[in-house]
């Protein structure tokens, strides 16, 4: 997306290619009570830009957004599309010059009295420097739910992808390619063993290579039924299954993220579910076209731990986090990889934080790492922050907190 630039927004908004909604970077009007960063996004080390969503007091989401240049975060918030139906934004990509895509979902009001919601759809928002404008999003026909969970940019092309649903039958892969003008629906086949499929997240190296990540639910002689990993590749015109290397021993593995620094080498992260109601964090790399399972370390003695995101600043060396319940409390999990074993890393958490969750991490490069996520302090209330690795170990970047001190 290096070369992607909006200098022609008149003319795309005259031609009906953006939406006319144009907001200012703002916080919401609604008054917010929590915030949660969902994903970042660095494009050099003191240059970062994180969305998710805040939850207003009215019990509905609205969009969250923040950027960092060097010496703090500050606000880059969008107005939600309506300020009585839920919208989030769940990833974010950049080209390098300042413009950025974030995409999401958006809640239908319903279209009469007494119903609340007429399904999701999906919700683009693009960052031009100094203004959010929203745009279009295409959907299947007969599609009664849909959401955008991923994105990844390259030069003058950007893929998004999640899923939608028709309201019969288990949800489909959805997936969106920006060619500089619009977005434009690309279809991975539709395999009669896939239920409720869902792609997670995507990495594009080049407009003709991507990969995206995610899991489908299948049933076995209708007398068994788990969720297998997805993996599917975009070759420019058209999407390829990929077979996962999967955990033998697990009766669910899904994956949440993935990372590609070269052509030929991606690392997707996750977790696998064990016959014991255990949960464990789960890795693949692709070397060569094949993906196999990358050995990973988890907390002694937690019955639930998740790999979120990855981020990979060089071929060898790879950072990925997530999550680790211990009791009560959910906490903050970094792992690091260099190009043959995982390591836990020890990180800071907010002063007085009870719980403390990693959701997203970029890596502009090797020496410089952030990690976003959110914290609570004995209540269910969730404040946004940020860690940052400067080659010698992690501490803690303040995010701006819509709702006031936690």
């Amino acid at each position: 997306m290096r070369t992607l630039r909006f200098v022609a927004i008149g003319a795309l908004i005259a031609a009906g290619i953006i939406a006319r909604v144009s907001t200012p970077a703002v916080p919401t009007t609604s008054p917010v009570i929590e915030s949660r960063p969902r994903a970042i996004v660095c494009d050099r080390a003191t240059t970062c830009v994180s969305v998710g969503f805040m939850d207003s007091r009215y019990g509905v989401h609205v969009p969250f957004g923040a950027s960092f240049a060097g010496v703090a975060w500050s606000l880059l918030t969008p107005e939600p599309p309506s300020p009585v139906v839920d919208s989030e934004l769940s990833s974010v990509s950049c080209d390098g010059t300042g413009s950025c895509v974030a995409v999401g979902r958006e809640e239908v009001p319903a279209p009469y009295l007494g119903a609340r919601s007429a399904g999701d759809r999906p919700l683009i928002e693009s960052w031009v420097g100094s203004t959010w404008l929203r745009r279009p999003a295409p959907i299947p026909p007969g599609t009664k739910d849909a959401q955008l969970r991923g994105v990844s940019c390259v030069w003058s092309m950007c893929m998004a992808v999640g899923q939608f649903g028709r309201g019969a039958g288990g949800d489909r892969v959805l997936a969106l390619s920006w060619d500089g003008t619009r977005w434009s629906l690309r279809l991975p086949p539709h395999r009669r063993y896939e239920d409720d499929a869902s792609l997670e997240d995507v990495a594009c190296v080049s407009p003709t290579s991507c990969i995206a990540v995610g899991q489908f639910g299948f049933e076995l002689l209708q007398l068994y039924t788990g969720v297998a990993p997805l993996i599917e590749r975009w070759d420019g015109t058209a999407w390829h299954l990929e077979i996962s290397s999967n955990a033998k021993d697990s009766l669910d593995t899904e994956l949440n993220g993935i990372a590609c620094p070269t052509h030929d080498r991606c690392i997707a992260v996750g977790f696998r579910r064990h016959t014991g109601g255990t949960y464990s964090t789960f890795a693949e790399i692709r070397d060569g076209g094949r993906w196999r399972v990358l050995r990973t370390p988890d907390p002694e003695g937690s019955p639930d731990v998740e790999l979120a995101d990855v981020a990979c600043p060089r071929p060898d060396r790879c950072i990925a986090v997530g999550s680790w319940v211990s009791g009560a409390h959910v906490h903050g999990l970094v792992e690091s990889w260099d190009g043959s074993r995982w390591t836990i890393e020890q990180t800071p958490a907010p002063d007085g934080s009870t719980s403390n969750p990693l959701s997203a991490i970029a890596c502009p490069d090797p020496q410089t790492c952030y990690a976003v996520g959110a914290y609570e302090r004995g209540s269910p209330t969730e404040h946004a922050f940020s860690l940052r690795w400067d080659g010698d170990g992690w501490t803690i970047v303040p995010m701006p907190d819509p709702s006031g001190p936690a």
